[in-house]
């Protein structure tokens, strides 16, 4: 006889139930503690999803796009010159752009609709201008920093400021060409920060105040990149991963202690890419004008070690996911071709032609291909190769940078000053 389920009880998964159409299930600790580590909130609550790496576990959706691509729902603009994608939790869209002089915070209903609009300090106006963060939501707050290293938390329900401080001027860092890029990450009581200045690497904050917790010592010399960080528990150690200007590197989470580090395969000040983590490694990239190499580093070891390098150039907007033991990503976009690469020796499968560079995310068996020109195809991997399921030129615009979000049945594309809404849920869900 099953147990009576309390009318309580009943309530809460009522409540849940959107935000649990759209999270990352998580079942039982894996035995190996070594994994990602995720987002407790329900939804598409930050930079690149639930674990930080581009991939849903939702099901239910489109297997193949018909004619066209899938139907928009609505699209909407006014949200300000950017290049964040937008995060979601619940009923609530947020998404940040610049506009005039202020860098713009909105919270959106479902149907696009504002429901309130807060700024966070000055806007960016040098080398493509546009606000750069995805928010962080944890815990009815929002965290975000400017390009200018302003780094503020925002009351999720009204968008009041809470507190701010900034990381540049706060730890002797200095800004980069394209400005700070970084989307913060939030755990438990601490917010983390990258502002590689005189006085700290990287920053734990209190999430509730804005004091510092603990700062990891300074690398001499070194800079910014444009990447963020990711969580992750390695022999149950947590550790955040992220990359400077130079070097790839891990800090305990607990305490900022630095635990490893390692030069990046190009020395070259453009990157981009988060790592993503994949069993024992992460997959972290760089990239010069003409040339681009990911490359797979084991880092459960005395020492860390590049296992292969490939020629996954486009890492300075784009990322690449990792599903199934298979890492798909674009080359630079003058080749225009994508490949997917066998996680463990680096070997490519398969090659999509005729597409240019982008971004990629994946749920329910398919990957979602954006290019730079404001393509996006939809992509099945079989072992003949890829087989294409759909594709649209959903902007017709260049610099397409903003990575696609996909929740609750819904893909999201961004483009500066518009997002696009799409339904991509299987007819009957």
């Amino acid at each position: 006889m099953k147990p009576a389920t309390s009318p309580s009880r009943r309530r809460l998964f009522a409540m849940l139930g959107p935000w649990l159409a759209c999270t990352v299930l998580l079942g039982a600790p894996a035995q190996d503690a070594t994994r990602a580590l995720p987002s407790p909130t329900p939804g598409w609550p930050q930079w690149r999803g639930p674990h930080r790496d581009g991939v849903s576990m939702e099901k239910g959706l489109l297997q193949k796009w018909p004619e066209g691509g899938p139907k928009k729902l609505w699209a909407i603009n006014g949200i300000g010159k950017g290049f964040g994608s937008p995060a979601i939790v619940g009923d609530t869209i947020y998404i940040a752009g610049d506009v005039g002089e202020e860098l713009v915070v909105l919270a959106l209903d479902l149907a696009g609709k504002v429901k309130w609009r807060t700024t966070n300090g000055k806007s960016w106006k040098k080398s493509h201008p546009g606000g750069r963060p995805t928010c962080c939501f944890d815990d009815g707050k929002l965290y975000l920093v400017n390009a200018h290293g302003r780094l503020a938390c925002l009351n999720a329900a009204d968008g009041a400021e809470l507190w701010a401080v900034n990381i540049l001027e706060d730890f002797g860092g200095k800004n980069i060409t394209w400005g700070v890029s970084e989307s913060v990450l939030v755990d438990g009581d601490m917010v983390f920060a990258t502002p590689v200045g005189a006085k700290a690497l990287m920053v734990a904050l209190d999430k509730r105040t804005g004091r510092t917790l603990w700062a990891t010592p300074p690398i001499p010399g070194e800079e910014l990149s444009y990447a963020s960080a990711i969580l992750a528990s390695v022999a149950g150690r947590k550790q955040l991963i992220t990359s400077s200007a130079r070097q790839v590197f891990g800090v305990d989470a607990k305490s900022g202690k630095m635990l490893w580090q390692q030069a990046h395969v190009i020395p070259k000040k453009v990157i981009g890419m988060s790592p993503v983590f994949h069993r024992d490694s992460v997959f972290v990239g760089s990239a010069t004008k003409d040339i681009g190499r990911a490359f797979r580093l084991k880092i459960t070891g005395k020492q860390p070690e590049v296992i292969w390098t490939a020629p996954l150039g486009e890492t300075y907007a784009g990322n690449v996911v990792c599903v199934d033991g298979e890492v798909v990503g674009a080359q630079k976009s003058k080749l225009k071709q994508w490949l997917l690469i066998d996680a463990e020796n680096g070997e490519i499968k398969h090659t999509e032609k005729g597409m240019d560079g982008g971004s990629v995310i994946h749920a329910d068996n398919r990957f979602y291909c954006l290019t730079d020109r404001g393509l996006i195809r939809l992509l099945k991997s079989t072992k003949q190769g890829f087989e294409t399921m759909g594709q649209m030129q959903a902007i017709k615009k260049r610099n397409v940078w903003s990575h696609p979000v996909i929740c609750n049945g819904r893909l999201y594309l961004r483009y500066h000053d518009t997002l696009h809404c799409f339904d991509i849920r299987r007819r009957g869900k």
